[in-house]
């Protein structure tokens, strides 16, 4: 077997033939490390593609062997040393991969992945103003790569510099002409600012792009739904919940539901609910969902089902209760629905909505005096709760009349 040394003496005799006559030339040492040199490159290059192809294929071990073998011939190959930060970096690793970065931008500063992964570790480490340095490093080396953009946004957010990031994607978008990814990170900057209609249009702009995209898709639709758009919303969402990889999606189907409850087609939402309700029968917002439908259809025996069965399953939750409650006050149990609504304002004890329909209960068979302290509860939970102050009045009113 060859070993590196003998390897080398027959590379330097090799090129000494073919330096014909040269042998005591003055520039004889110089060629000769120029030789040596540049097959210590071309070995640890060869050796560097293997390492990345074993990186490529998950075998971590084997990609950490071949850089350590690699460096022997060429310890300041950047590239060497940027795979070994990588490899790190996906062990977990930060503190050794943020150093092994360092020593390929040590090499090599115009490598713009270097600096790139640099900033995944200050990100990992909540760095979030480094990273973001470490980003727009990378960008401004390599300013043709969409991903630096969207990192450098999603540190802007990270920053709580929502606006920063709207205008440096809305910039980009106008040269990343044909990005979908942008146009998407931006659809997402409008729905958290609530501004439903220009995430429409961001989202839409996206799915042109990327038509294929059933994520993109999945956004359009609810952007849709929030602003309002609910007949586009359930085009979208039929189409979704029709592919073989949607068509278990409990929360498409329950957004479509929504979306037909919407436009007025009750009976199609209780369809596609009943439907979810068998195949997943201890999700409780199917039932509380299932249940607001039959309300609207005037079926209070299946509203009453459909409370009972999320009050079961969620116990801790309200709607079960409010729904049942509302269900006994229009058969006239007041008792009965006293008792729901109490349990609901349990559950949830910031909200007004149960001691609101308490009093109302209570004002219905004449007990005002009780009614009056459930409106003054429901002003207690929540003191801009105009309904209880107007239902309050309106009671006070009342009883001076008489």
């Amino acid at each position: 077997m060859f070993n590196r040394q003998t390897i080398l003496s027959i590379l330097a005799a090799g090129t000494l033939v073919l330096i014909t006559g040269c042998a005591n030339s003055p520039n004889h040492d110089k060629w000769v490390n120029q030789a040596e040199s540049r097959w210590l490159k071309a070995r640890s290059d060869q050796m560097l593609q293997m390492a990345q192809k074993h990186f490529n294929a998950g075998d971590l071990n084997q990609t950490e062997a071949g850089i350590a073998d690699a460096l022997q011939y060429d310890p300041l190959n950047p590239e060497l040393h940027l795979l070994a930060g990588r490899v790190a970096l996906e062990r977990g690793q930060l503190e050794r991969a943020y150093n092994r970065f360092q020593n390929s931008i040590d090499q090599n500063d115009k490598s713009s992945r270097a600096h790139y992964y640099q900033g995944v570790v200050l990100q990992r480490w909540q760095r979030y103003a480094d990273a973001y340095d470490r980003y727009t490093k990378a960008y401004e080396l390599e300013p043709d790569r969409v991903a630096y953009i969207m990192a450098m946004a999603e540190m802007l957010v990270a920053l709580d510099k929502m606006d920063d990031a709207l205008i440096l994607l809305e910039d980009k978008a106008r040269y990343f002409d044909q990005s979908a990814s942008i146009r998407g990170a931006l659809g997402q900057l409008h729905m958290v600012r609530q501004e439903h209609e220009a995430a429409v249009m961001a989202f839409q702009d996206a799915v042109l792009l990327h038509p294929t995209d059933t994520g993109m898709k999945e956004n359009l639709a609810t952007a849709r739904m929030a602003a309002g758009q609910y007949t586009e919303a359930i085009m979208e969402l039929e189409y979704l919940t029709n592919t073989e990889e949607l068509k278990d999606r409990i929360d498409l189907k329950q957004a479509l539901a929504a979306g037909y409850a919407n436009v007025g087609r009750l009976e199609e939402a209780r369809h596609m609910l009943y439907q979810v309700s068998r195949r997943y029968p201890r999700d409780a917002g199917v039932w509380i969902q299932l249940g607001e439908v039959c309300w609207r259809l005037e079926d209070y025996s299946a509203t009453h089902l459909a409370a009972t069965r999320a009050m079961a399953v969620a116990p801790v939750r309200p709607e079960g209760f409010l729904l049942a409650g509302l269900v006994m006050r229009k058969r006239g149990q007041t008792a009965q629905a006293v008792r729901m609504f109490e349990q609901a304002s349990r559950c949830a004890p910031t909200s007004s909505d149960a001691h609101l329909l308490r009093g109302m209960t209570l004002q219905d068979v004449g007990e005002y005096e009780a009614a009056g302290d459930a409106y003054r509860s429901a002003m207690a939970v929540a003191p801009d709760d105009h309904r209880a102050r107007r239902l309050l009045a309106g009671l006070e009113s009342m009883a001076i009349a008489q």
